[in-house]
């Protein structure tokens, strides 16, 4: 390397003796008085100037704003820097009962949540079930549908809608949808009772809508609508589950 003599002397080839012995990757920065190595940092970080008069350094950096959804199962690895993601999700609404005789039951909605802030660590990988709609029932007098299945996020779970039952004569059936209040989250709503010569639809979700009559859920976790006199009702909805960092 080129090095000055200072004022009113020739420069000189010299060696590097002072920065001791580089390796590949290494960064070499002057400190004011003699060559300094810095060695390699983490993969993913990045070189950093410090100001004028302040010697450089590796930094991990700022974690990147992103979106991620999920609408079947999966994964969900946490991105570098990020601490906490905002998780938007519900569970699977339940299936519409049979109609038979205009007694009918739609589906329960599913739970759900938005944004809710969730802590994790970086590079962690956070297991995604994605709650699936329940079936409508099949023919037959007393045929109830059957209930969606529950939505998971790393340790969150959401509830699912039970299915809508569609038992003659009584003027009873109901659809599922009680469920835990917690996380700061909205229970699926309850689908409707059914009645004689009266058609039900399905419970709402906070992210889908229950199903008319006879129609499936809509939406993420909305319950499939109770079944038209001696009709079939409706499939409840799938969930799904985005998660915002």
């Amino acid at each position: 390397m080129l090095q000055t003599k200072g004022a009113g002397a020739n420069p000189e080839w010299g060696d590097l003796t002072t920065a001791g012995s580089p390796a590949t990757g290494d960064v070499l920065y002057f400190d004011g008085t003699d060559w300094v190595v810095l060695a390699p940092g983490t993969s993913g970080d990045v070189l950093t100037s410090n100001g004028a008069g302040a010697a450089p350094t590796y930094q991990t950096p700022a974690g990147t704003a992103g979106v991620q959804s999920f609408i079947t199962s999966g994964t969900f690895t946490v991105p570098a820097g990020i601490t906490t993601v905002f998780v938007t999700a519900c569970a699977g609404g339940g299936g519409g009962g049979y109609g038979n005789n205009g007694i009918t039951g739609g589906g329960g909605g599913g739970e759900a949540i938005v944004n809710y802030p969730y802590t994790v660590t970086p590079g962690a990988n956070l297991t995604v079930t994605v709650g699936t709609g329940g079936a409508r029932a099949p023919s037959g007098a007393s045929s109830s549908g059957s209930g969606g299945t529950n939505t998971v996020f790393d340790s969150i779970t959401l509830v699912a809608g039970g299915g809508g039952h569609g038992t003659p004569g009584s003027g009873t059936a109901q659809g599922g949808g009680t469920v835990r209040a917690a996380v700061v989250d909205t229970p699926g709503g309850h689908g409707d009772r059914g009645g004689n010569g009266a058609d039900k639809a399905g419970g709402g979700s906070l992210l889908g809508r229950g199903g008319a009559p006879g129609e499936d859920g809509q939406g993420h976790g909305g319950g499939g609508g109770g079944g038209n006199i001696n009709g079939f009702g409706g499939n409840g909805a799938d969930g799904i589950v985005v998660v915002n960092y």
